[in-house]
């Protein structure tokens, strides 16, 4: 570590306003010992280091200089992850193995090697690399204290590790360490993955995909709506219409018979009716009656029979009539449509169609 005791000396003791000599007096010292210190013509005993630190009211580890030390370990990290990135294995597992002995109790660098270490072993034939980057990321949950990456914890680095031991042919191993850390589902489709295509294991494989789809589809549901408010708050309707086509089409192509009723006919009526207002502020006027039309049509037959499960909805079988669905729009699909609709700045011309349709049972 480059020490920078006789900076940081200089500047407390200038940011306290103090002179060389009041300095000097303050700590029983000599002027001239003060000014070697400044002028790294020596350094101070520990116990004046002590002494010094309780007067500048910082601790020990800053006065030496322990953030540029910190910044090292950030800038080898950050040198380590641009190597990872252009897939030069060899020269940042050097750079790695430099750094671990100058500082092998940095979490973040002890959690990157193990990193650099898993990507190895996965993309390249090197057999020793992901029994390496285990012994570094179970060191690294020993330090996680130090840990201030959000996205990073120990969940996370059991995950990493069972994929260490996929990379080792350790299939049970592996599953049984993801479905320890199995936290919300999150290893589901990993763990229907490796039962399917390792173990051949199909059943077992089964209920695990089938949950991983429907988190799927529910993550996606989510991000999607999500995306439409942000479009909508910031008045992009390009946009809005684009993440609103897009969910319903991601909705139609899950489900198994167009003709029959599905919970995602509840959910597709009000995005169908967004994008008609979206049309008719456009100019779009019979681009906008078609879509009040479609959603017309999905909400009353989603009201004349009900479903509140997965059924008739790809790839969720085995037990969908058994898979709760529930949502926030309302008693009905009707009701969602015209939450939607019920607006402001919802044109008078929509709202015209819409009482029109609600008035003709044969549409």
């Amino acid at each position: 570590m480059e020490l920078t005791l006789s900076n940081n000396i200089r500047d407390l003791r200038k940011k306290r306003g103090m002179t060389q000599e009041q300095l000097a007096e303050a700590l029983g010292v000599t002027v001239g010992a003060v000014y070697k210190w400044e002028s790294k013509r020596s350094m101070p005993e520990v116990p004046l280091l002590m002494q010094m630190a309780d007067l500048f009211e910082v601790s020990v580890d800053a006065l030496l200089g322990y953030c540029a030390q910190s910044r090292t370990v950030e800038a080898v990290s950050g040198r380590i992850k641009d190597l990872m990135r252009t897939r030069d294995f060899n020269l940042a597992a050097a750079e790695a193995e430099k750094a671990l002995q100058k500082f092998p109790n940095d979490f973040r660098l002890v959690h990157q090697c193990g990193i650099l270490y898993l990507v190895k072993g996965v993309e390249t034939d090197d057999a020793a690399a992901p029994e390496k980057a285990i012994v570094l990321l179970q060191r690294s949950i020993s330090l996680l204290s130090q840990n201030t990456d959000e996205s990073i914890s120990l969940w996370s680095i059991e995950s990493d590790i069972a994929t260490c031991f996929l990379a080792q042919g350790k299939t049970e191993q592996a599953i049984a360490l993801l479905k320890q850390y199995n936290v919300g589902g999150i290893h589901n489709a990993l763990i229907g993955l490796n039962y399917a295509s390792k173990l051949h294991q199909y059943q077992e494989a089964l209920p695990y995909l089938v949950r991983a789809f429907a988190n799927c589809l529910q993550s996606l549901i989510r991000t999607m709506i999500g995306y439409a408010n942000v479009f909508d708050g910031q008045k992009n309707d390009r946009a809005l219409l684009e993440a609103l086509t897009w969910l319903i089409g991601l909705l139609d192509s899950v489900t198994e018979d167009s003709r029959s009723v599905t919970y995602f006919d509840k959910l597709k009526a009000p995005l169908l009716a967004q994008c008609a207002v979206i049309a008719s502020a456009r100019g779009d006027t019979d681009g906008a009656q078609a879509y009040l039309r479609q959603a017309y049509r999905c909400a009353s037959r989603y009201d004349a029979t009900p479903i509140a499960n997965m059924q008739g909805i790809r790839f969720c079988f085995g037990d969908e009539k058994n898979a709760d669905a529930y949502d926030d729009l309302g008693s009905s699909a009707i009701q969602a449509v015209q939450t939607t609709l019920f607006q402001e700045d919802t044109p008078e011309n929509l709202l015209r169609i819409w009482e029109a349709l609600n008035d003709d049972k044969s549409q």
